[in-house]
């Protein structure tokens, strides 16, 4: 007597419940890495939440990029955690969310944060750009991709 085993699905199964698992330890992080130099992300954090004395106020780039392509975001995540149980890569599609984020953020950036420049602050640096003064905060911006 012999016994034969059919996989008539099983296999595939468990292949996509370990799929799904994964989807909760995927996670895409935007803003400045400590590698651009601990000054750099000093500047980066006091701009974003403005300093206690008021001096330097709040001009949020990541928390109101975030806030403003909310639902944007939610489908592109929709979306990615679809392809992912569909079997692609979780880098390099949550890498695109991480590329778009980005964009945005920069471009938030370009576009002139308010409150406007104190005439100190134009005087010193020579424009009157809000977060722009050489340009390495802006082009600091980068994404990461954890994968637990």
């Amino acid at each position: 007597m012999s016994v034969t085993d059919r996989d008539i699905g099983y296999r595939e199964l468990v292949q996509l419940m370990q799929r799904i698992a994964k989807l909760d330890k995927i996670s895409v992080l935007i803003g400045i890495r400590g590698r651009s130099g601990k000054r750099l992300v000093t500047i980066a954090t006091v701009h974003e939440f403005g300093t206690r004395d008021g001096r330097i106020p709040e001009r949020s780039y990541l928390r109101s990029t975030v806030d403003e392509h909310r639902l944007r975001y939610i489908a592109m995540v929709s979306k990615a955690a679809k392809k992912i149980v569909e079997g692609a890569d979780p880098t390099q599609v949550m890498g695109l969310i991480g590329s778009v984020a980005v964009g945005d953020v920069q471009r938030k950036i370009a576009n002139r944060i308010p409150p406007p420049n104190a005439p100190s602050t134009i005087a010193r640096k020579g424009s009157d750009v809000p977060l722009i003064d050489t340009g390495r905060l802006r082009q600091s911006i980068d994404y990461v991709v954890k994968v637990k």
